[in-house]
């Protein structure tokens, strides 16, 4: 059973849809398919503490008292299970299957949130991929949203203004609650599929904070806070560990590098780690060495092949495809036309609307037949500063020393000499996939050149020259990314 067929059923669930889903086989477990990290640092400032613990933070590891303390943990939602099949019968507890599928839909979006989302998501992805050049790229979107909110709730005046513009949200308290609905929307570790959320606040253990903000990311951003030496070996160190915990160890190198300094007034980080097989996978069997044509030249990689009814997209300037995961949502696949560029594809609305899954009905045709998909098999990571990324999309005062308005967290602290500004954005994502799935970050979804409408019956797509992809789920781009050389 696809998701999509869950999501439609919100309203109105069939029983054909629950039957379907009783049938669905016993899913093996994979490695982590899909992780980016975001940590944005803040210089000079102050921070009081949280009393107490929130509750349990999955996967996160616990400081001792040499690296941090712990001042809030994040009250992750506790769901139901989705049951286990017997291998012989095929059979599940009803029960547990009814309890698991009212809790999946009570927390899809309504068409009004994703309208809502589109604002953010067709401004977001551009912006992050532009600028790739000849090399491959990619970027989690929702990590940067949920970061953006988080600093929208530290921040005032214009500086916070700027920040709901981006995003499209009429005031902080609409952010916040549009963000907690699209975490709960995403977050997913019930025994079917993984997509993992994880935030944190890292402060200083020598100022005082105003702990109200930081209360309040925990309850919408299930942040969990800690306290340490800022700019200490442990205290990174234990900074290191955490972003690596929550992205399974798959950008490690990253992690590793980052680092606070003895001047930094405090930082927040937001994970994401998702994992999943195809609907309809690749015979490795049939998987052969091919030419792409990348920007430097004709290089040789593997090519997975497969053919199944799916729907094929097209457009002036491109066509495309999408590969169903089969629980957590979709990846779409687009190739530029011949002769049109990736950046021709990112100032284009339509083909930015198809890859973050809010297509324009009008601007791209569709149509649902057999599609023989050549996709090669890739590995894409990308670790870098996406400050002046932001800073085009006019999220420009945090950036200021003089003008930057963090007062909502270190309150009396601020002075006109001693005032916190945001110093950098760090940024790091990792998308790799096979016969079987996602592995590492996302998978690439391919279309086939030419905007003519296709046959009636059957296309050939072959991912040969450079292409995007997107990973969304629940109509959300999770990951974004170009591959220019497989």
């Amino acid at each position: 059973m696809k998701p999509e067929d869950l999501y439609d059923g919100v309203t109105n669930i069939r029983d054909d849809l629950i039957d379907n889903a009783k049938k669905t086989k016993k899913r093996k477990r994979w490695p982590a398919a899909l992780a980016a990290v975001l940590a944005v640092a803040v210089l000079a400032g102050s921070v009081a503490a949280l009393a107490g613990r929130r509750g349990a933070d999955p996967g996160g590891p616990t400081p001792s008292g040499r690296e941090a303390a712990t001042l809030a943990e994040a009250r992750y939602p506790d769901r139901p299970r989705y049951p286990e099949i017997d291998d012989l019968t095929l059979e599940m507890d009803e029960e547990q299957f009814d309890a698991w599928l009212e809790a999946l839909l009570a927390r899809q979006l309504t068409q009004e949130e994703w309208d809502a989302l589109a604002v953010w998501e067709r401004r977001l992805v551009p912006a992050l991929l532009t600028g790739a050049g000849d090399g491959n790229t990619v970027c989690s979107p929702v990590s940067v949203y949920l970061a953006l909110g988080m600093l929208s709730e530290i921040t005032e005046g214009t500086s916070r203004q700027e920040i709901l513009d981006v995003l499209g949200a009429d005031s902080v308290e609409a952010l916040r609650a549009q963000a907690n609905r699209v975490w709960n929307a995403l977050y997913n570790d019930d025994g079917s599929y993984t997509l993992g959320l994880a935030a944190s606040v890292w402060l200083r253990d020598d100022v005082d904070y105003v702990t109200a903000p930081l209360e309040r990311l925990a309850e919408s951003y299930y942040a969990s806070s800690y306290r340490g030496e800022m700019g200490g070996g442990d205290y990174n160190g234990f900074l290191q560990k955490w972003l690596n915990a929550h992205t399974g160890g798959l950008l490690e190198d990253a992690a590793n590098g980052v680092d606070l300094d003895a001047d930094t007034a405090l930082a927040l980080a937001t994970t994401v780690l998702f994992k999943d097989k195809w609907d309809a996978g690749f015979n490795p069997k049939r998987t052969d060495t091919g030419v792409f044509h990348a920007p430097a030249g004709d290089t040789a990689c593997e090519f997975m092949h497969n053919s199944s009814d799916a729907w094929y997209s097209w457009s002036d300037k491109f066509s495309a495809v999408r590969q169903d995961f089969e629980y957590g949502g979709t990846m779409r696949l687009l190739l530029p036309d011949e002769g049109v560029s990736i950046e021709e594809i990112l100032a284009d609305p339509a083909a930015v609307s198809y890859l973050t899954d809010t297509v324009d009905r009008d601007a791209v045709g569709s149509k649902y037949l057999k599609v023989n998909l050549s996709l090669p098999k890739f590995d894409v990571t990308e670790n870098g500063e996406i400050g002046p990324k932001l800073k085009a999309l006019g999220v420009t005062e945090v950036f200021d020393p003089v003008k930057a308005d963090f007062s909502p967290v270190m309150g009396e602290s601020i002075t006109p000499e001693n005032n916190v500004f945001l110093s950098q954005i760090l940024h790091a994502a990792r998308v790799s996939i096979d016969e079987e799935g996602c592995v590492g970050a996302a998978y690439t979804v391919a279309a086939m050149s030419g905007s003519a409408e296709p046959p009636d019956d059957e296309v050939d797509i072959t991912f040969d020259r450079p292409f995007l992809f997107t990973v969304t789920n629940n109509g959300v781009p999770v990951f974004a990314g170009i591959v220019n050389k497989p």
